[in-house]
């Protein structure tokens, strides 16, 4: 049963963070334990480069600008999920020719999930 929380699983979903360069970003997970697995996603915020309002991008751990620096990554403890956001515009594939795009850093915000 891959993808399907179980009932003995807790599960956490953030409300939208907005996205501020060169920070960490993070959300109390309430889980009281340090999560069996967690995700991070950027949600769009604007209909462009193929994405609609709402689509989630997956940022989990390390993503990247063209330039091939790190743009951020995500991590969690007992008490947190972080993203730590670089100081350049993300980089994503655009969903409908494939190539890369940079559509600004005002056109996405944070959301995470966790499971205990």
């Amino acid at each position: 049963m891959s993808g399907v929380a179980r009932a003995s699983e807790r599960m956490f979903t953030s409300g939208d963070i907005a996205m501020v360069a060169n920070a960490v970003l993070s959300a109390a997970h309430g889980l009281g334990v340090r999560p069996k697995r967690f995700t991070a996603v950027w949600v769009m915020q604007a209909a462009v480069n193929g994405y609609a309002v709402g689509d989630e991008v997956e940022i989990t751990s390390g993503w990247f600008t063209s330039a091939p620096a790190p743009y951020g990554c995500a991590s969690s403890d007992a008490t947190n999920i972080y993203a730590a956001i670089g100081a350049t515009n993300p980089t994503i594939w655009d969903r409908s020719t494939g190539a890369q795009a940079s559509p600004g850093i005002g056109n996405f915000k944070v959301r995470f999930r966790a499971w205990a």
